[in-house]
């Protein structure tokens, strides 16, 4: 089966290390992977709330101007509480092109998917012939998916976006439990909430408050990064920033 690898610039300058790489599925099989694992499930799980609540992106109303304002909201509760928080911005490594997709499988027939739609996709990508294509045209040879250096599910088409959000969602439900996370309270009705993490695809966000929020903040990092590194991922903690109230300071 063909598979075109779309090599787009990222950034300005001949890096290779710069280039974006999007593989595009043919047609058929990525409207049936659609309709099998994003048209017939989305609805069911987002009824029977199985995914996190602090997961944007690849979302029915889970829009980047709902993590935005979310985000915003954090800081104001902060000011108006008096208290001190520490947000961690951070980014996850290629994560599309870095999922294993037996662990894809295993996660989408977790949240209802059925088994044979969930394992097809990751039977038909280790069988795929790429084809580079760039602005030069499309190569007349091919090289097999054993050479593919990181072995993901790569970025182009719907199944990715559903396998990462719904492993993104797996990793926060375990986190919530251990009560790791911002204290705070509605700004009408003064309920207390835990709010550990604002993600949105592939920027992650983290939030603590509080007493020893520093120590809660590392002992959150290190769940993350554990769970979500035993997928496949790779947590990109260079990119991560501190803030304590309103100042900022770069991670070592």
């Amino acid at each position: 089966m063909k598979l075109l690898d779309v090599i787009l610039e990222k950034g300005k300058g001949p890096i290779i290390g710069k280039l974006r790489t999007i593989q595009l599925i043919e047609a058929d099989l990525q409207l049936l992977m659609h309709i099998f694992i994003r048209g017939r499930n989305d609805d069911n799980i987002e009824n029977d709330q199985r995914l996190s609540k602090f997961n944007y992106g690849s979302r029915r109303n889970y829009s980047i101007e709902t993590a935005i304002l979310e985000k915003r909201l954090m800081y104001n509760m902060a000011a108006r509480d008096g208290c001190k928080m520490m947000h961690t911005i951070s980014d996850l490594k290629a994560c599309y092109d870095r999922q294993l997709p037996n662990i894809g499988c295993l996660v989408e027939e977790a949240v209802g998917v059925e088994r044979e739609p969930a394992k097809l996709f990751a039977r038909v990508l280790p069988v795929m012939n790429h084809y580079i294509c760039t602005s030069f045209g499309i190569s007349e040879n091919y090289y097999g998916s054993d050479i593919f250096k990181l072995g993901g599910t790569g970025q182009g088409n719907s199944v990715s976006g559903a396998i990462c959000r719904d492993t993104s969602c797996i990793i926060f439900k375990k986190i919530e439990k251990e009560g790791l996370g911002v204290i705070a309270r509605l700004p009408l009705s003064f309920e207390e909430f835990t709010r550990c993490v604002i993600a949105f695809v592939n920027d992650i966000d983290f939030y603590t408050n509080n007493k020893d929020f520093q120590e809660k903040m590392q002992l959150l990092m290190d769940m993350y990064t554990r769970l979500y590194e035993a997928t496949g991922g790779k947590y990109k903690r260079a990119r991560s920033y501190i803030i304590v109230g309103y100042g900022a300071m770069k991670m070592e």
